[in-house]
């Protein structure tokens, strides 16, 4: 990396922060450095990658690049235009980046293969234009947090970018003056609890979570339910069910804040009734730590407060727009069925619904089949297409309550201080009620960062609440801000545990992210569905580890298995509720690589496929197309599946039994070889061990290692392509088990190798994987 942190002869007159974002992450901390790098009197904008015209990137100004990872090492959604931009790139835009100052941070996941692939692809492409790197650049792993490297990171770079960028030195005294007052060391002595008898030191590390030493966080005097437990009835002042019709919104009683759950019925759905009250959960942790720790150090800095926001009159909508936001009709700007997005998708209408498991399996799968309609969507098997879905209004109404806001109030954004932010986490082109941004636009869910349970407890009134969030945003307590992770709290369940936390509305709008569309794999081809699409999916529900035991449901699979009300009809159901439903979607960007998980060139090739439950999905759409091919007197190559469940067929989860049969049949299919978890007559086989290929395998791995020889003949005569999909544990296991059949087969000398050989083939395009965590 070339790298010169001499000061140059002539500093840059600006910043630009840009990000590549597909959870949010990336895009949240990019805001917060453009709005810290403002304060500190530095020119700065910040933009989305795929808005890097904006940017302006042929001036004098420094560049900033955040960037996540998503999949098997490819670029969030909004970076693919950027890649277009950066290989197509020439002149003035090309000469721009030569000599240009510029900072990568990425952000990755060390159980994926392709750890921070998108931010080091960048990095070396600033590097091969000629861009010289300020800073060292910093790769971040969500698997054991992002904040270990994240926070040094940021430290660094201020002191940096000073150096090649030009300030106001006036701002900036005054921005390191208050910043110096800002506490990072805390004695909890001065929040009145009694300190430990013995002179212990903490040390970091977390006591583990016992009955007799864990303590819930909650309010003293807050209602019980008849388990004990606190009831929603305290932050909703004993909530109704919430029924959901066709109609507007009725008016709120303003004047009542408790009734808010009571009287305001929106309608996101059309025919739900009777949702159950979310019950908050309030959130455990170790007295043990808490009380060891007298003295908290590397407490998170405060966020940057960067937004106001407005009250409104109220907007009187249109029926048609009554479904608000995410649910009206997209105006879209040209036939490109790509102009369909987050903020403006495409309303395709659920035709079909099925459930394609029977009565043993654990978990229910749907298959939903949605009329494309004139979205014109020309999607290939492999492609995918995200759904906004909304959070449950059993959340949003108690959460809205305990906040003490209004829910049918209506508020603009309006500048603070005169920076010209982005500001919201979505676009603000219209009022919106506060129901609408908790409801379509936050992410009620996502795990909070340690900056924004400092940004807690600077809003609340309770000494014992103050120090219990100090602690869980300090360095003595990140063991039991791992811990908290296991719980799953959501925002609602944070703000339970501490009755007297009030943030305010502007400082929540910054700092919870926004809520992200899920993406669902196509399971259909369009040569034989050319206006429909389908797509199966698990119904998510589980309980968290013990002994916290808290159901948690799936956000968008339980908005789907609610809007259909399909339980366990094996055949295709076609009801008046289900066909005049349209949910929003829009499709899924290509990645910008040579390698989309895409079918072979050439039909002939022959194709491997290594899939666990839904993962199916893709490879339904491979063997459809296949089947097309046949039918057209297209020949068509080999095609392997190995496919995992747990209980077999007709009454367990071995999917799309019926279609896999008439593909064998007409040999769009070559082989099936399923695998059962749970069937009574399975064998496993010791770890890496070859079984017969006669017996009834437990894993896929089982049934790789047990057919190596026709599986390198495959790879080795013929070329065959391999795709895996399915979670990131089971494409660990399959990665290694792929390596035993090539050393098995004598085809390599040793694991190391066959692992090295696995690796070029994946670069090659001909191992390709569609995984998920």
């Amino acid at each position: 990396m070339t790298t010169d942190l001499e000061t140059p002869a002539t500093k840059a007159d600006s910043l630009a922060v840009l990000f590549a974002s597909q959870t949010g992450n990336a895009e949240w901390i990019a805001k917060h450095i453009h709005e810290e790098a403002l304060a500190r009197g530095i020119a700065s904008t910040c933009h989305v990658l795929d808005d890097h015209a904006q940017a302006n990137l042929t001036s004098n100004n420094a560049l900033i690049i955040v960037a996540s990872t998503t999949g098997d090492g490819d670029p969030p959604d909004n970076a693919t235009k950027f890649w277009r931009f950066l290989r197509r790139a020439k002149g003035a835009d090309l000469e721009a980046f030569k000599s240009k100052r510029y900072a990568v941070l990425g952000l990755g996941d060390t159980n994926y293969s392709n750890f921070c692939n998108t931010s080091k692809r960048l990095e070396k492409k600033m590097n091969d234009l000629g861009a010289v790197a300020f800073t060292k650049s910093g790769f971040a792993d969500d698997a054991t947090g992002l904040e270990a490297v994240v926070d040094p990171w940021l430290k660094k770079l201020w002191k940096d970018l000073l150096l090649v960028v030009e300030c106001d030195q006036d701002k900036l005294k005054a921005f390191e003056e208050t910043a110096g007052k800002e506490e990072s060391k805390f004695d909890m002595g001065k929040f009145g609890v009694a300190k430990k008898v013995d002179d212990k030191k903490a040390d970091g590390k977390s006591a583990p979570v016992k009955e007799t030493d864990a303590k819930a966080v909650t309010s003293a005097n807050a209602p019980k339910n008849s388990a004990g437990e606190p009831s929603v009835a305290s932050v909703t002042a004993d909530a109704k069910a919430l029924s959901v019709s066709d109609a507007s919104p009725p008016a709120v009683d303003k004047t009542d804040k408790s009734s808010v759950a009571d009287q305001f019925t929106p309608s996101p759905t059309g025919h739900i009734t009777s949702k159950p009250v979310y019950t908050p959960v309030p959130i455990v942790i170790s007295e043990t730590a808490l009380q060891a720790a007298t003295t908290l150090t590397g407490v998170a800095k405060l966020p940057a407060a960067f937004l106001e926001v407005e009250a409104v009159p109220e907007v009187s909508r249109a029926p048609a727009d009554s479904r608000t936001t995410y649910f009206r009709t997209a105006d879209r700007t040209s036939s490109s069925a790509f102009d369909s997005t987050a903020r403006t998708p495409f309303h395709a209408r659920i035709t079909r619904v099925r459930c394609l498991t029977g009565p043993k399996a654990l978990k229910r799968v749907l298959e939903i089949e949605l009329d494309l309609g004139k979205l014109g969507w020309e999607y290939t098997p492999g492609d995918a297409f995200a759904i906004v879905c909304p959070n449950p209004d059993e959340v949003v109404l108690p959460l809205i309550a305990r906040l003490s806001l209004d829910a049918a109030s209506t508020y603009m954004q309006s500048k603070a201080g005169g920076t010209a932010t982005q500001g919201f986490p979505f676009a603000m082109d219209a009022p919106l009620s506060v129901y609408e941004m908790f409801r379509y636009h936050l992410d009620l869910h996502a795990f909070p960062k340690k900056s924004f349970l400092r940004l807690l407890a600077e809003h609340t009134t309770d000494a014992d609440e103050k120090k219990t969030l100090y602690f869980l945003a300090s360095t003595q307590g990140a063991g039991e801000y791992r811990n908290l992770k296991t719980q799953q709290p959501t925002l609602l369940d944070f703000l339970t545990s501490f009755p007297k936390c009030n943030p305010p509305l502007a400082r929540l709008l910054e700092n919870i992210p926004h809520l992200q569309p899920r993406y669902y794999s196509v399971a259909s081809s369009r040569a034989t569905s050319p206006s429909t699409v389908t797509f199966a999916f698990n119904v998510v529900e589980y309980a968290t580890p013990a002994p916290f035991a808290k159901p948690v449901v799936g956000l968008c699979s339980t908005f789907l298995d609610q809007l259909t009300g399909c339980h366990r009809e094996p055949e295709w159901k076609h009801t008046a509720a289900t066909t005049t439903i349209d949910i929003p979607i829009f499709p899924k960007p290509r990645p910008d690589t040579s390698h989309p998980f895409q079918l072979p060139a050439d039909p002939a090739t022959p194709i491997i496929m290594i899939a666990a439950g839904t993962g199916i999905s893709p490879f339904m759409s491979f063997l459809a197309d296949r089947h097309h091919c046949n039918q057209n007197n297209t020949a068509a190559g080999e095609a392997w599946l190995f496919h995992g469940c747990r209980f077999q067929a007709p009454d367990g989860d071995a999917l799309y039994e019926p279609e896999l049969t008439t593909y064998l049949r007409d040999k769009s299919l070559t082989r099936l070889t399923r695998c059962f978890s749970r069937h009574p007559a399975t064998n496993p086989s010791p770890p890496r061990t070859p079984p017969s290929p006669a017996s009834t395998y437990k894993y896929v791995q089982d049934a790789l290692r047990a057919h190596a020889a026709p599986l390198t003949d495959l790879l080795f005569t013929h070329n065959a392509y391999i795709y895996v999909c399915g979670s990131i544990a089971m494409a660990k296991d399959v990665n290694m088990a792929l390596a035993d059949v090539l050393v098995t087969a004598g085809r390599d000398e040793g694991v190391v190798r066959a692992l090295e050989r696995l690796n070029e083939w994946n670069k090659q395009g001909r191992y390709l994987k569609d995984l998920w965590t």
